[in-house]
């Protein structure tokens, strides 16, 4: 084996490690974390999220009941949200998979977002710490 091939298989390691970080992490968060949304704000978002998978509108309508607890009402005596746009927007894959497919249910579904970032976020740590110069060892333990 030339040098070079070698030096390329030695830095690709630390990739791959990534990928296996973000996969224990994975699944590690998806057997430890809970099946359903345990506060209103979750909810208000899971409904905005469900109203455009559903409907294509942007409201929680399916929170009428709350009042003013977790919406302003809006156009047409719609209940909108005040948690903003952003979980909303990027769990809507999930909630459209939970939607459409129906095998674990939308909530179910949507709560694999969380999952997805908090796994996500601790194989960039190990990455970036990877890429400061520590070794392997110490970024895992990061």
């Amino acid at each position: 084996m030339r040098g070079d091939e070698l030096s390329v298989k030695v830095k690709n390691r630390p990739r791959r490690f990534t990928v296996l970080v973000f996969l224990l992490l994975f699944s590690v968060y998806l057997f430890t974390s809970g099946r359903t949304i345990l506060s209103s704000d979750g909810w208000a978002m899971f409904a905005t999220a469900e109203s455009f998978v559903r409907r294509g509108a942007l409201d929680m309508d399916q929170f009428l009941w709350m009042g003013l607890q977790q919406g302003t009402p809006g156009r047409g005596g719609h209940l909108y949200s005040r948690k903003g746009l952003g979980v909303p927007m990027f769990a809507l894959p999930l909630v459209w998979l939970g939607v459409k497919v129906g095998a674990f249910g939308a909530v179910k579904t949507a709560l694999l977002f969380n999952v997805i970032v908090v796994a996500g976020c601790g194989a960039l740590v190990y990455r970036m710490a990877r890429l400061f110069g520590y070794d392997g060892d110490e970024a895992l333990a990061a």
